[in-house]
């Protein structure tokens, strides 16, 4: 079961798109309809950075949470 990030509800098959972000790299799961757009807010990132960080640490290799940790 995939959760989206921005709403934290479960995510069906074929509702998912990836919101992709260069600093940190990682590529975020939301609902392509109604949270994927919500996403763009940059001051929603910037207030979930510490988030985000989680989501990579859950979700990614170590060597890919560490670069981004550094950043």
């Amino acid at each position: 079961m995939m959760k989206c990030f921005y709403c934290g509800n479960e995510i069906l098959n074929g509702e998912s798109k990836i919101f992709p972000l260069d600093r940190p790299y990682v590529n975020i799961r939301v609902h392509k309809i109604t949270c994927f757009d919500a996403m763009y807010d940059e001051k929603y990132l910037l207030e979930n950075y510490q988030r985000i960080l989680d989501y990579i640490e859950a979700y990614s290799t170590t060597r890919t949470f560490i670069k981004a940790k550094r950043k």
